[in-house]
């Protein structure tokens, strides 16, 4: 190795004579006619001078940059066939392995096409005061002879030429002291005019930091940096320090951001408002790590910067400075823009709009931004983590997309306690995924606050990794389908084990049968009973009755049937509610419209029993219940008219046979229609919802599946007994023609009532007249009820839904109530029945 850097040595001196030989030959030939040796050899001094001077290129020597700019001039000026001709020969030049200054050879050939009438090669050619002819006579520009003077300074004090460096053209510089003596000459004579290039270096460092300068000062009114009016300096260092100011301009601003961003994290010891948030934070410590090397670099820069002005202010200009901070200022302006787009926004809404630049065509924005995500997103994981796991919510900052609602009872904690904040709903997750993750963690707070379940720990450990251990999830393209699956993994088995507890400890679905049974008048024998033992005391005015003596009877009803047989905790649900009499209206109200049974349940059923659904099973009871009245009057007409036929003698029914006969006919019309309106409530609407209801159950698969199947049912029943919006026409229809229904039933027990009190006072020899009234009565329910009826069916013939097609063939299958409407309305009550006389 020594003997190759003495062989290496001893090839450089040789080659440097070799040169010092040529160069004086060619002196000699230039001036071969001139006599005094004195001026060939200050020429030849001069030559020399030249050739070890730091005469050099003042522009960053980037070959693909030139290439590109030829390829540019040639498609502008000749087209693409030149470019394409250029691009082969340049990639045979590259080929070429002999060819070692390649961007010299294509910058001297770029130089030369720019004016083949003048060839002037833009900072390398030579200025034409250093020809010859003018070293000869000493005519030397202002420059040059400054060079000159500075070069016989150097000879004047003895000192002597080092061995010239690799680039040619760059010399050793002169001895520190005496070239700051010189330096400080030429700022003493431009003091407070024109800045020599090193001191903008100097100055630019500290502009580089955000800081001010001696020279270069911060303009607040035009936001940027500029040259102190006091101070000029050259057209081509005013463009260069405008460019390297920008990276001032954008340290500073993404500094105020961070320092900002610091300063409002806490107020009074206390979470500001203001504060960006832990996500936020993590994004400024990834900024921060990347100021980290813009830092270093600024180090490296001012270590370059002193050395050059210890060593000479050639080997360091502002072009080589703006070539160093290319990259950074690239990474600078993206941070910038990062900055700029995060402003005001936190959470998950800063995560979004960092995450746009993932979807960059850039390589370097895309791969800067996704290392940005990765820092960022850290919090973010960590909270979904946590929700998903353990159901707990560390959101001090308002900044995740689940927002809990810590007022809201523990009654409404499923539907209201837990949202979704939309506007902190990441990018990179869906609506549908961030439905999952809110269910997920509210399964956990469910069994562990509502349900008081522990054996959910046991589930969720078979889940984590080995120990129980906190996996770390990091930002990636892939992170949305990976939490995608974790997810439905970790769902599955926790929403099975919510589930199986409501059913086998809580008994949902029985206590869903006991409402049927109930509410919805499945349970016959109870029903029937109850509504024996409380026609009394119903009939009776609301303002009298009284809540204790229901109960009884309604205890009493609870023992005389088979619901004395199901379990003790059912049977304690059951209760009696009694309506505010106002709400019902009306000019009378009596027991039977204010009553209603009702079925009390608690945390955890309460939660897909709620209140307003509760409220809906007692609009159904009510429906119900009122049909189920006017069957049970129908019944007690029937069996007082049986009951009558006994006791009352043959001659006195004679006389009234014929009204008796028309209005057990009306009733049995009316029995008709209120069996075949039953009929269709208890098994085409009741049974198949209930039906669908148990399949849908046992399918669920979480909770809100749950909630949704027995809405689902509840809603059928509702649609389907013309309880809701659509039907409104029809049920009103159906009231009125209920409601008639039931008048008539009083005006028969009248009848029956009247002739019990006129057999008492009539001579049985006498004949017995029935009293205008009562057969007033008797026609005008009849007709009323033929006309309710009628604007009943037609109401009905007007729904387009198919469920009603089976109930409105039934009510009149042998079209006897068609032929009639076709007849006309009847005058009389014995009219309405010559049809049904004459079969």
């Amino acid at each position: 190795a020594i003997r190759f850097k003495m062989s290496n040595r001893r090839d450089k001196s040789q080659d440097g004579n070799e040169i010092t030989k040529l160069s004086k030959k060619l002196v000699q030939i230039f001036l071969k006619n001139e006599e005094s040796s004195e001026n060939i050899e200050r020429s030849f001094s001069h030559v020399m001078r030249i050739l070890g001077s730091r005469i050099s290129t003042s522009f960053v020597a980037d070959e693909q940059t030139l290439v590109q700019n030829i390829q540019k001039k040639l498609l502008r000026e000749e087209g693409t066939g030149s470019v394409q001709s250029f691009s082969d020969k340049y990639s045979k030049l590259c080929v070429k392995k002999n060819v070692e200054n390649r961007f010299g050879i294509l910058h001297l050939l770029s130089s030369i096409s720019q004016n083949k009438s003048n060839l002037k090669v833009n900072s390398l050619s030579i200025d034409s005061s250093f020809t010859l002819k003018n070293v000869r006579d000493g005519n030397f520009a202002p420059e040059q002879k400054k060079i000159q003077n500075w070069s016989e300074k150097r000879e004047e004090n003895g000192e002597e030429r080092k061995n010239a460096r690799e680039n040619a053209g760059v010399s050793v510089p002169l001895d520190p002291a005496k070239r700051n003596a010189a330096n400080n000459v030429q700022k003493n004579e431009h003091f407070g005019t024109e800045l020599t290039e090193e001191l903008l270096l100097r100055d630019m460092i500290f502009v580089f930091q955000g800081i001010e300068g001696k020279y270069i000062k911060f303009n607040s009114k035009l936001d940027s940096f500029q040259i102190d009016s006091k101070y000029r300096t050259s057209k081509p260092f005013q463009d260069l320090t405008g460019k390297l100011c920008e990276v001032g301009w954008l340290y500073k601003k993404i500094r105020s951001f961070l320092d900002s961003a610091r300063k409002n994290e806490y107020l009074n010891d206390k979470i500001n408002s203001k504060s960006i948030g832990l996500i936020g934070q993590s994004f400024c410590a990834a900024l921060e790590e990347e100021m980290m090397d813009y830092f270093r670099l600024i180090a490296v820069l001012e270590t370059q910067i002193k050395a050059a002005s210890v060593n000479g202010n050639g080997g360091f200009t502002l072009r080589r400075l703006l070539a160093w901070i290319e990259a950074p200022l690239q990474r600078l302006e993206l941070m910038a823009m990062l900055v700029d787009c995060s402003e005001g926004k936190k959470g998950g809404a800063l995560a979004s709009s960092v995450r746009n630049f993932t979807d960059h065509g850039a390589p370097f924005v895309s791969q800067f931004a996704s290392k940005v995500m990765t820092k960022l997103c850290k919090p973010l994981l960590g909270m979904i983590w946590d929700w998903i796991f353990e159901g707990e919510l560390q959101d001090p900052y308002q900044e995740f997309f689940v927002a809990a609602d810590s007022q809201v009872p523990l009654t409404n904690m499923w539907s209201e306690k837990y949202t979704i904040r939309k506007e902190m709903l990441p990018s990179f997750i869906s609506i549908s995924l961030a439905q999952k993750i809110l269910g997920l963690g509210k399964s956990i707070n469910f069994l562990q606050q509502c349900c008081k379940d522990s054996g959910w720990l046991m589930t969720r450990s078979s889940l984590l990794p080995s120990k129980g251990e906190k996996m770390e999830l990091e930002y990636s393209d892939k992170l949305e389908s990976e939490l995608d699956g974790i997810v439905t993994k970790t769902g599955e088995k926790i929403h099975r084990r919510l589930i199986q507890i409501l059913i086998e400890k809580f008994k949902f679905y029985d206590h869903c049968w006991a409402i049927k049974r109930f509410l919805l008048l499945g349970q016959g024998d109870f029903i029937q009973d109850l509504m024996e033992r409380l026609g009394a005391d119903l009939s009776k005015p609301s303002s009298v009755l009284s809540r204790v003596n229901l109960v009884g009877i309604l205890n009493m009803a609870v023992r005389n049937s088979n619901v004395q047989y199901d379990p003790t905790e059912v049977q304690g649900r059951l209760d009696i509610r009694l309506l505010d009499p106002k709400k019902v209206g009306g000019n009378y109200v009596d027991g039977w419209d204010i009553f209603s049974l009702d079925y009390h349940v608690d945390l955890p059923i309460n939660t897909i029993l709620t209140p307003s659904v509760m409220n809906t099973y007692l609009k159904i009871f009510h429906f119900l219940w009122r049909i189920k009245r006017v069957e049970h009057s129908l019944s007690s007409v029937w069996s007082l008219h049986t009951l009558n036929t006994h006791n009352v003698s043959s001659s006195i029914l004679k006389e009234v046979a014929g009204e008796i006969h028309r209005c057990h006919a009306l009733r049995s019309e009316m029995l008709h229609f209120v069996k075949n309106l039953q009929y269709y409530i208890m098994f085409e609407v009741l049974e198949t919802s209930w039906s669908d209801l148990s399949k849908e159950m046992k399918s669920a698969q979480d909770l809100d599946g749950l909630i949704t199947s027995h809405s689902k049912y509840l809603k059928n029943i509702v649609e389907k007994c013309f309880l809701d919006a659509s039907s409104a026409d029809l049920l009103r229809e159906l009231n009125e023609l209920l409601q008639v229904i039931i008048h008539f039933c009083r005006v028969q027990q009248n009848l029956y009532n009247t002739i019990s009190k006129d057999k008492e006072k009539r001579d049985e020899s006498e004949p017995y007249f029935l009293s205008s009234d009562v057969e007033n009565q008797l026609e005008s329910v009849a007709n009323e009820y033929e006309s309710s009826f009628r604007s009943f069916t037609q109401v009905l013939s007007k729904q387009n839904n198919e469920h009603l097609k089976s109930f409105t063939w039934r009510i009149d299958f042998n079209d006897f109530f068609e032929r009639r409407d076709r007849k006309g309305p009847s005058s009389k009550l014995a009219d309405s029945f010559v049809e049904d006389d004459d079969s």
